[in-house]
Parts: structure tokens; sequence; C-alpha cells
């Protein structure tokens, strides 16, 4: 396979029709390539391959997130894009598409005979200009394939999409199987002989798990387990009159997506006929229990294989459920964790551990992120103020910064969960969060009921810098929060977000960040304030325990790694000392 280099040293001997000035920022983005952190290497060692290279990036491009070498994302997408498009002219993908547009074939045909459809009726075809575009996307496919129009099958269709990187492609495959059976409705415009038998509806295909309907004897049981965690789980033996808490709403979404996932493995394994009636007590056997493990494990199913820690929460679900009908099993699992596939597992994915390290390498990123509040603030305020002037799309741009600006009001002071942030009350004597006449700080009074770890938290804060976070919740209230309430499905008049769920603010959140270019999740706030902390001289951990409502137990754990890679580095220098000590020895 070609190398970049190679495709450089063709860059430089005129092989690619650029223009002079595009082959000089071509080249400079090519160049740049060993110099960034993912890559680290010669061009000689970067092949040319424009499916790995678009896979590589493709979650940075989707969050609108800079990877590290990037100061911004607008300079990540241009790189990208450069180096993307020597990567199409060096592995001959140009020429090929090239070729194939200018093809005399069923597919040019019938895509003129459509375009001259919408230019004729318009709308009232059903057709539009834009699932043109999603046609011409399938037939690019299809022409990779051989494919011609009149030829194509639903099962081909769901071959190709398997095979598709990005969800935009898969859509638009999607769109255009569905513009196809469209066009069935005009003969007279269009040629019958063109089109292949209705397509028709068919599954929607990702690298994602899809759940299956399951028996009622499987659905049954799983409901009464999750009502009763719902309700508060009755403790057993001399504890039977007393419940354990009950769950949020949230957790027990999460618990019945895992026990999902299990008795989807099962179908998928021949273990679970979706068309009978087992017996619950037979699919929670160790041996099934342990398959469904060894198979994700082996990455045998056509999702995505899951990554440890989530395969590590999905057994600890599948175990606790087992043990209603298999008590003995409670030993098997401590056993079962202790095995080696956890050994040394870690409470931080890597993923999260690299968002930690990179902010704190950076004085700039961590300047950004603690004035945050302040900088989306700004930006808010004046689009609320031209509201009623703005198109569609900027004024849901205008409400998602507004909800991230009274998130990071509230986030980069203290770092509550997510689930605890969108269920904040403003109003009655119970309120959780007041703004006192005789103060300018804001004020937080949460239950233990509405903490994970059950630790009830009661503090205040104020100006910080430039971000006065009183203002900014005080302004949203006033002005935002009416907006954003007028677009949710409940509006929730006695919640600080106006009832606005979980989904809502993470999308507001992570669009405003990308915006701001500091991508990040509503979780990793917390540890981009833990970072932060732990990384100053004389940092106490009792304090960032604190601040996080976390034990100094659980702190010490999650970002343990810091420890490590600080203990090395002092270990270095020490060897640098003894080093200069011993050359100084050797000298007299």
């Amino acid at each position: 396979m070609m190398t970049l280099a190679a495709a450089v040293q063709n860059l430089n001997a005129g092989a690619y029709p650029y223009s002079d000035a595009n082959a000089k920022k071509i080249r400079g983005s090519a160049n740049r390539c060993p110099r960034i952190p993912a890559y680290n290497c010669p061009m000689e060692m970067i092949p040319v391959d424009v499916d790995a290279f678009v896979l590589k990036w493709a979650t940075n491009v989707a969050n609108g997130d800079a990877p590290e070498g990037f100061g911004t994302f607008k300079k990540f997408k241009t790189w990208h894009s450069n180096v993307k498009s020597l990567m199409d002219h060096a592995s001959g993908r140009r020429a090929e598409a090239q070729r194939m547009q200018g093809r005399d074939d069923e597919w040019k045909h019938l895509l003129a005979q459509a375009e001259a459809l919408v230019a004729s009726i318009g709308k009232g075809c059903g057709v539009q200009s834009t699932d043109l575009i999603s046609f011409t996307v399938l037939q690019s496919v299809a022409r990779q394939h051989g494919v011609q129009p009149s030829q194509l099958t639903v099962d081909q269709l769901k071959m190709w999409m398997h095979d598709l990187h990005g969800s935009g492609r898969r859509t638009a495959v999607r769109k255009g199987a569905q513009m196809l059976d469209k066009l069935h409705l005009f003969p007279e415009e269009i040629d019958p002989g063109l089109l292949p038998a209705l397509i028709g509806a068919f599954p929607r295909v990702s690298q994602n798990r899809q759940t299956p309907v399951f028996p009622r004897s499987v659905t049954q049981e799983v409901d009464i387990y999750l009502e009763e965690l719902k309700l508060g789980q009755k403790y057993k033996g001399l504890a039977s009159k007393h419940s354990r808490k009950p769950l949020s709403d949230r957790t027990i979404y999460s618990v019945r997506h895992e026990l999902s996932w299990y008795f989807t493995c099962l179908i998928e394994l021949d273990r679970l006929d979706p068309e009978g009636q087992p017996d619950i007590s037979n699919l929670m056997s160790l041996d099934n229990i342990l398959s469904a493990f060894d198979a994700e494990t082996a990455g045998e199913f056509y999702w995505k294989p899951l990554a440890p820690r989530t395969n590590r929460k999905n057994m600890g679900t599948v175990f606790r459920f087992a043990r209603r009908f298999h008590p003995e099993l409670k030993d098997v699992q401590t056993e079962f964790f202790e095995g080696n596939y956890f050994a040394g597992w870690d409470t931080m994915t890597a993923e999260n551990q690299d968002f930690c390290r990179r902010l704190v390498r950076s004085t700039h990123r961590m300047h950004k992120f603690l004035n945050l509040a302040e900088h989306l603030f700004e930006l808010s305020v004046d689009l609320i103020k031209r509201f009623d002037s703005l198109s569609d799309s900027q004024k849901a741009n205008a409400l998602k910064l507004s909800v991230a600006a009274a998130s990071a009001a509230i986030l980069t002071f203290l770092p509550l969960r997510a689930d605890t942030l969108s269920n904040l009350s403003v109003t009655g004597e119970d309120a959780n969060i007041f703004f006192p006449e005789t103060s300018k700080e804001v004020h937080l009074s949460i239950p233990k009921s509405m903490m994970k770890n059950r630790k009830a938290m009661v503090a205040s804060f104020g100006r910080r810098g430039k971000v006065d976070p009183r203002k900014i919740l005080e302004w949203w209230m006033r002005k935002a929060r009416p907006l954003v309430m007028k677009q949710i499905r409940t509006p929730d008049a006695t919640k600080l977000f106006g009832g606005a769920k979980y989904h809502y603010i993470s999308a507001g959140w992570r669009y405003a960040t990308a915006d701001q270019d500091i991508y990040m999740t509503l979780h990793q706030v917390r540890h981009a304030i833990a970072s932060i902390l732990i990384n100053q001289p004389g940092a106490d951990i009792d304090i960032i325990a604190a601040v996080l409502n976390n034990t100094p137990t659980t702190v010490v754990k999650t970002y343990a790694f810091f420890d490590r890679e600080q203990g090395f580095q002092r270990g270095m220098e020490g060897l640098k000392v003894v080093n200069t000590a011993l050359e100084k020895g050797a000298r007299q």
C-alpha cells in the first residue's frame, strides 16, 4: 500500500491536479502528520488508506472536537480535508469517482429523469431537491459494487450499509432507497425499466446493538424486577421488613438496557427463541451468563464490542438479576470479578484519561474551561435579544448555548452529575437552588435521595473572576428558560431547566463546548474539575472529594494515573541528579 510519504513525493512531482497554491496547502497539512500525537511516526509509516483515515477521525468530526495537536476545530477540519483530498487522489479513488460520474448507464438516465420530475412538478411529486443528494450517494455506492438501479435488492442495501462508515452515509443510502420507491408513482415521467422492485421499509442498519422483541415470559420478569428497584427492593432474612433505597428513573433505564443486552446475546447465540416462552430460571444459568460474556469479549456479535468498563457494568447487572433465581451465584459473582479480565481495571476510561491530561497540560484550555460560563452567557444574551429575528436553525442554536450557559454557571463551580443537575427545583420551601436577597451567592440544598452516592449536599458559591453564576442563572430564569420551555414536550416550571431532560441538556452542552473549541461531555466536567485541583501544588484529596461529593478513596482510585505519571517524572529527575553526582565524582 502506498504511504503518505510517497503521496507527497507524487504531489511534489505534479502528479495530482492541484494549483500551485492548493498544492502548497495540501503539502503543509501532510507534512504536519508526523507531529500529530495520534500518529507520532514518520510519513513512511502512515498508509494511504482513505477508509481508515475517515474512521480514525470520525468521532472528532462528528463532535466538532479538535484532537490533540490542533488549537481549534476549524484548523483540524482544514487539515482533515486537505489530507483526505491527497489520499483520495493518491489511492485513485478520486479518478475512479470521476470516471463513475461520467458513465452512461442506468443510474445516469434515472437521475436525469428524477431531476426533470422535480423541476416540472416540484414538491407536489413527493420528491425534493434534497432527496436528489441522497440519491447520488446511493448511486455512488451501487456503482462501486457494479449494481444498476433495476438490479437493486434489499439484501444488497443491508450488506452495503453494514460496511459504510458514518451514520450520515447510511442515512443517505436509506433515503435514496425511499426515493426509488416514490419514483414508481410516476410511470409517465420515470422509465419503469430503470427501477428496482419496491424496496419498502427495511431494518435500521448500524454497528450498534438492535434490541429485538423478547418473549413475554422474559419481559414480565424484567418488569417485575424493575418495579421492585423503582419502589425499593426488599431485603431478605432478618431485615425483610425493610427496603433498599428506590433507584432513579435513569438508573432503571440503564438496568433495562443492560438486561436487554444479555437477552439479545442469548438470541444471537441461539440460546433463546424469541418466539417461545422459556423458563427465566433456565435463561439465567451460569453457563448462559458466561457464554454471553465470552462471546462479547471475543467480538463475535454484529455490534461494536463493548468497552471493558461497559462490559463489567452489564455483567454486574446480569449477575444481580440471576441471583433472584439462583442465590448460589453470589460466590461465583465475586470470583468472576476477580478474574484476569478485570485485573487492573481502572475506574476511568482511557478516553477520559486523555481528556484530563490534555486539559491540565494547557493553561489556555484550563482558563477557557473555568471561564466557560461567562463566554457562553455573553453569546447567549445577544442571541436571545434577537431571538424573534433569527432563523429556525439559529433559534435552536441560541437555546443550546443558553442551556449550556446555565449549566456551566453551576457545573464549573459544583460539578454535579447530569441527572441531579436536570432535576434541580427552584420553587417552594424545599427548593434545591435559590437566590436569597441577603446574599449575592447561589445557594444549593440537595437531599441524599437526588445524589448517586446518597450523600446530601449543602453549598453556596458566588463570583469567581469575571464569572458571576448568580447573574447568569437569574438571566436564564427570566429570559432564556421561558423560550426553552416552549420547545420541550413536558415543561415544568418548578425545575431550574424548565423540565428539560438529560438528553436536551447534554446536546446543548456538547454543541456549546464544541463551539468554544473545548468539547466535552457533561460527565467530563467532573473529571475536569478534579484534574485541575489534583494537579495544583499542595492538592488536598479531602477537599477535592468534598467538591465532587465523593469519598477520598474514590478520588484517589480514579485519578491515580496522575500520581503514577508524576511519580515516573520524579524518578527520571532523581536519576538525573544521581548521574550528575557520579559524573562529578568521576572527573575528580
